[in-house]
C-alpha cells in the first residue's frame, strides 16, 4: 500500500545471499515433505454417494427412517433380461442360476426372482417362463414371461451396505453383463447402487484427473505471466497444500467426500493463488526496480497483506454462509473451505516471505545507482516509477482510461447485465434426479432411460401400514386401486399382491405366505407394518410433486375410512426435498453473502462512492453466472446453487487489491486510483486467467454438476474481469470534470507520484 514506509533496499547483487537461500531449500523442502505426507494420508478417503446418505442430508424423516428399519430402504436394483431363447440350454442354464449369483454379490440381501417363486411346477426354464405368465404376482408387478421373451428380477440391497459394497455390487455386476453380450442376451439393470458406484467413479475422476489439470493449466497460465518456473512453483505450492489438505482433513474428522464435496480442493486451490499470485506479481516488481529478493520479499507482504487478508475473511465469511443451508454436504464444504482458507492465507503470508528471498531476483530494467542508499521519498518515488514494464503498465494505464472515457456505455451494459442476472432464475428448471448429473451417452442414463421408457417405474412412493393382524384383504384392495389411480402409476405391490398369488396354489400357498411375505420385502421386526408400493415413472419436479401429492392425500383418506395408522416415505420424496433444499440454499446463501460483502466493504473502504463500486463490481460475475445458467439450459441442482456464491469469493480478492492499493486519496487524488491499476491490473488479470482456465479444465468432465461448475465459474470469473477492467474505473474514477487532470496525466505517462502531487 503507499501509506506503508517501504524497507530500504541494499545495493547488493540480485542474487539471494546464502543464508536466505538455505532457510527457502528448508522450507520448500519441508512443504513438500508435508505435502507427500498429506497426499499419502489423503488417498485414504472414503467416497460415499449412496442414496441413504443424500436422503438422510436434509434432517430427520421418521417415515423414512421407517422405511430403512423395517424393510432395508427402497433401494432396489431392477434387472431386465430380454431378448433370449429360453429353449437353448447354455441360456437356460444361465437365465437359472442368474438369481443366485445376483444375490450373492456384495451389498445384496436377497432376489426377487419369477424364475424361482414358490409353486411353480415347471422343470425346465421355459417351462416355468410359460406358468409365470399365469401367475397374480408377476402380473402385479411385471414380472414378465415366456410370451414377451423377458424376465425381471428385483435385487434388494442390505441396509447395512455401504458405499464399497455399492461399488463391488457394480463390478460384480459387469462381469454378468459380459457373459450376457456372449450369449446374445440383452442385460439391462438400474437401481441406486449403480448410480452411487457411478457418482463414486465419477468424483474420483475429479480428484485424480481433472484436479492435476487444473493445477497444470495453472502453472502454464502463471509461467507465462510471472516468467519465472521457481516464482510459479513458490506462488502455487500453498494452494497445491491446501487442496492436498483438504483430504487429509476430511479424512481426520471421518467425513466422506461426495460429489459436492469433491469441489473442495479445487476451490481451496484457486482461492490461494488468487490471493499468492498478487504476492509474487509485487515480489517481481520490486525486484525489477533494483530491491534484493530479501527486501523486495518484505516490501512485498507489506504492499498486499492488508487486502489479502481481508479478501481472506470476506471469503472465509462468503463460505461460512453455506452452514445456514439444509444439506448436510453443503454444510460440510462451507466449513471445509473456510477453515482452509482461513487457515492457509495467514500461514502463506508469515512463510512465502522466506521462500522468495530465496529466489534469484529478475534483472531489473533500470539498475538503481549504487553510491548511496536513497532516502524514504525517493524509495517511494522509485517504487511508484518502477512497477514493472512501462510497457505493460501503460497497457493498465490506458485500460482504465478507456473505461472513464466509455464510462456510459459501461454503465449501460453494466445495467443489463444486473437486471437480467436478477430476472434469471425466474422459471430455471429444477433437477430433482441423479441421473440428469450423468451426460446423454453415460451407461447409467442410457439404461436408466431405456427401462423408463419401457414403462418400468422405477421410481416409487411407498406407504407404510401399521396392522397388528395384517390389513383386511378388502381394506388392501381398495388402497391398492386408490394408489393405482394416482398420476403416472403403473403397478402397486404389496402384501395382497402375494396373497393373491399364493391363494392360487392352495393349503401350500397359505403355509408359504409368511415366508414368502417377509422374502419380498417384509423384515419382520418388532412392529407390524406392512409396505405397498407405489410404482411410478416420473422424472420432472411437477410430476414428483404431483405424485407425492397424490399418494399423500390417498394415504390420509384411506386411513380416516379404514381407521389404520399409515406413514408415507420413499427415497425419491426424499431426493426431491433435498433439491427444493438446494434451491433454498441458493436464495440464502447469495442473500448472505452480499450482506457479508457490503459489511466488508464498509468497513475497509472509505466513502460511499468506493463502497457503491466493489459492490456493483461484485453483483456484476453472479448475474454473468445466472444469465449463462438460464441461456445454456441449465437446472438449478447441486452445483449451480453454489457457483455464484463461490464466484463472489474468487471475485472479492481483486476488488480489493485494487481498491486498497490506492491508498486514502479523496477526490484530489484520483492520479492514485490509476497508479492501483498499474500495480496490481496485471496480477489481477493474471489471476483471473488463472481461475478461468482451471476451472475451464473441469467444464470438460463427463460428471455434469463438475462440468456445469466449471463452465459457471469460468464464466462468472470472465465477468469479474468486465467488472475489474471497466466496471470500477467507470464508477471509481470517472464521473466528475476534475478527474480531467489525473485522466490526462495518466494518459501522457506521467508517473503516479507526480499526478499525485500535483493534484
Amino acid at each position: 500500500m503507499s501509506s506503508a514506509p517501504l524497507p530500504s533496499a541494499s545495493p547488493c547483487s540480485p542474487l539471494p545471499t546464502l543464508v536466505a537461500q538455505r532457510r527457502a531449500l528448508a522450507l520448500v523442502a519441508a512443504t513438500l515433505l508435508a505435502l507427500f505426507a498429506a497426499a499419502r494420508y489423503g488417498a485414504g478417503l472414503r467416497t460415499d454417494n449412496r442414496i441413504e446418505a443424500w436422503a438422510g442430508a436434509v434432517g430427520a424423516d421418521p417415515a423414512y427412517d421407517l422405511l430403512l428399519e423395517e424393510f432395508g430402504g427402497d433401494s432396489l436394483t431392477m434387472v431386465r433380461v430380454a431378448g433370449f431363447d429360453a429353449e437353448d440350454e447354455a441360456t437356460a442354464r444361465w437365465l437359472d442360476a442368474l438369481a443366485g449369483r445376483l444375490g450373492a454379490l456384495p451389498g445384496a440381501d436377497h432376489v426377487i426372482d419369477g424364475l424361482h417363486l414358490y409353486g411353480l411346477r415347471g422343470v425346465t426354464v421355459h417351462e416355468r417362463l410359460a406358468e409365470l405368465d399365469q401367475r397374480p404376482l408377476a402380473e402385479a408387478i411385471d414380472l414378465g414371461g415366456a410370451e414377451s421373451a423377458r424376465l425381471d428380477l428385483f435385487v434388494v440391497m442390505d441396509d447395512s451396505a455401504g458405499s464399497a459394497e455399492a461399488t463391488a455390487f457394480d463390478a460384480g455386476f459387469a462381469a454378468l453383463r459380459v457373459e450376457a453380450t456372449d450369449l446374445g442376451v440383452t442385460l439391462l439393470a438400474a437401481g441406486y447402487p449403480f448410480v452411487a458406484a457411478a457418482l463414486d467413479r465419477e468424483a474420483q475422476t475429479v480428484e485424480r484427473v481433472f484436479g492435476p489439470l487444473l493445477v497444470l493449466s495453472a502453472f502454464v497460465v502463471c509461467a507465462c505471466f510471472l516468467r519465472s518456473f521457481a516464482l510459479t512453483l513458490v506462488a502455487l505450492l500453498p494452494g497445491v497444500v491446501g487442496a492436498v489438505s483438504v483430504r487429509a482433513g476430511l479424512r481426520v474428522v471421518d467425513v466422506p467426500s461426495n460429489m459436492i464435496l469433491v469441489a473442495a480442493g479445487p476451490l481451496v486451490f484457486v482461492v490461494m493463488v488468487a490471493s499468492m499470485i498478487h504476492l509474487a506479481s509485487a515480489w517481481r516488481r520490486l525486484a525489477l526496480a533494483g530491491l534484493d529478493p530479501a527486501s523486495a520479499a518484505r516490501s512485498a507482504r507489506i504492499a498486499t497483506w492488508r487486502p489479502a487478508l481481508v479478501a481472506a475473511a470476506t471469503t472465509v465469511a462468503g463460505f461460512g454462509v453455506f452452514l445456514t443451508s439444509d444439506v448436510s454436504a453443503v454444510r460440510e464444504l462451507g466449513a471445509t473451505v473456510a477453515v482452509a482458507v482461513a487457515l492457509l492465507v495467514p500461514v502463506s503470508y508469515a512463510l512465502m516471505p522466506t521462500a522468495l528471498a530465496g529466489l534469484v531476483a529478475p534483472r531489473p530494467e533500470a539498475p538503481r545507482p549504487e553510491a548511496r542508499v536513497p532516502g524514504p521519498s525517493e524509495r517511494r518515488a522509485q517504487f511508484e516509477q518502477h512497477i514493472g514494464s512501462p510497457r505493460v503498465a501503460s497497457v493498465w494505464r490506458r485500460t482504465a482510461h478507456s473505461a472513464v472515457r466509455a464510462r456510459t456505455a459501461v454503465l449501460a451494459i453494466t445495467a443489463v447485465l444486473l437486471v437480467a442476472g436478477v430476472l434469471a432464475p425466474n422459471g430455471m428448471p429444477v433437477s430433482v434426479s441423479a441421473i440428469d448429473y450423468f451426460s446423454e451417452g453415460h451407461p447409467v442414463r442410457t439404461e436408466f432411460s431405456a427401462l423408463d421408457r419401457a414403462s418400468a417405474g422405477l421410481s416409487g412412493v411407498d406407504v407404510l401400514v401399521h396392522a397388528e393382524e395384517g390389513v383386511e384383504p378388502v381394506a388392501a384392495r381398495a388402497l391398492v386401486a386408490a394408489l393405482a389411480r394416482c398420476p403416472r402409476v403403473g403397478s402397486v405391490f404389496g402384501p395382497q399382491a402375494v396373497a393373491a398369488d399364493l391363494a392360487t396354489l392352495g393349503p401350500l400357498g397359505a403355509m408359504a405366505l409368511p415366508m414368502v411375505l417377509r422374502e419380498t420385502g417384509r423384515r419382520g421386526m418388532r412392529e407390524p407394518w406392512w409396505r405397498f408400493t407405489a410404482r411410478a415413472s416420473v422424472n420432472t419436479e411437477e410430476e414428483i410433486q404431483a405424485l407425492g401429492l397424490a399418494v399423500q392425500e390417498v394415504a390420509a383418506g384411506w386411513s380416516r375410512e379404514h381407521h389404520y395408522e399409515v406413514r408415507v416415505a420413499g427415497s425419491l420424496l426424499r431426493l426431491h426435498a433435498l433439491q427444493t433444499a438446494l434451491v433454498g440454499t441458493l436464495t440464502r446463501s447469495l442473500t448472505l453473502t452480499a450482506l457479508v460483502a457490503v459489511i466488508a466493504f464498509g468497513l475497509c473502504l472509505r466513502g460511499a462512492r468506493q463502497v457503491l463500486t466493489a459492490a456493483v463490481a461484485t453483483a456484476v460475475p453472479v448475474a454473468v453466472v445466472l444469465i449463462g445458467a438460464r441461456l445454456c439450459g441449465f437446472a438449478l441442482d447441486a452445483a449451480t446453487v453454489m457457483v455464484a456464491s463461490a464466484v463472489v469469493g474468487l471475485s472479492l480478492d481483486n476488488t480489493f487489491h485494487l481498491m486498497l492499493a490506492a491508498g486514502e486519496g479523496g477526490e484530489a487524488r484520483r492520479a492514485q486510483r490509476f497508479a492501483s491499476f498499474e500495480r496490481v491490473g496485471a496480477a489481477a488479470v493474471a489471476g483471473i486467467c488463472v481461475l478461468a482456465v482451471g476451472f475451464s479444465c473441469l467444464a470438460l468432465a463427463d460428471f455434469q454438476p463438475t462440468a456445469r461448475f466449471g463452465a459457471l465459474a469460468a464464466l462468472g470469473l470472465v465477468g469479474a474481469l468486465f467488472a475489474d477492467l471497466a466496471v470500477i474505473p467507470a464508477l471509481w474514477i470517472g464521473g466528475r470534470a476534475r478527474s480531467r487532470s489525473g485522466i490526462q496525466g495518466a494518459e501522457r505517462g506521467e508517473s503516479p507520484s507526480v499526478c499525485s502531487t500535483v493534484s
